[in-house]
């Protein structure tokens, strides 16, 4: 008999809660993945630059410089491997489409945007 002192009673309702507390955190992910969308599409209204870039930005931010430092060297080591060239100097050497450099961000972005702007200049 299932009650609340039967042990397979208490293993079934912890098992409902927890999927019921994931499809709830599925739900507001979602809608954190929207807001996040809105403020990347916003961002690419403001300056003209790609969506993606803020989103990536970003989460190179929280994940840390370091990181994407390590990615990058064995990313470079793949390509070395296939005897192709760097995956970075090739988007580096590519001519944007209107043969310019990239715009000076403008300056409520702060020193951050401007610091990727210089980059991409000096690249």
């Amino acid at each position: 008999m299932d009650t609340p002192h039967n042990p397979k009673h208490n293993v079934a309702a912890m098992v409902r809660d927890v999927i019921e507390r994931i499809e709830r955190l599925e739900t507001e992910k979602k809608a954190l993945n929207e807001d996040i969308k809105h403020a990347s599409q916003e961002g690419a209204r403001n300056t003209g630059w790609p969506a993606k870039a803020f989103t990536d930005y970003a989460k190179m931010r929280v994940k840390g410089v370091g990181s994407y430092q390590a990615e990058a060297t064995f990313l470079r080591k793949i390509a070395d491997a296939l005897e192709e060239p760097d995956p970075f100097e090739t988007v580096a050497d590519e001519p944007d489409h209107g043969g310019n450099a990239p715009a000076a961000p403008p300056a409520e972005l702060g020193a951050a945007a401007a610091s990727v702007v210089d980059k991409a200049k000096l690249n």
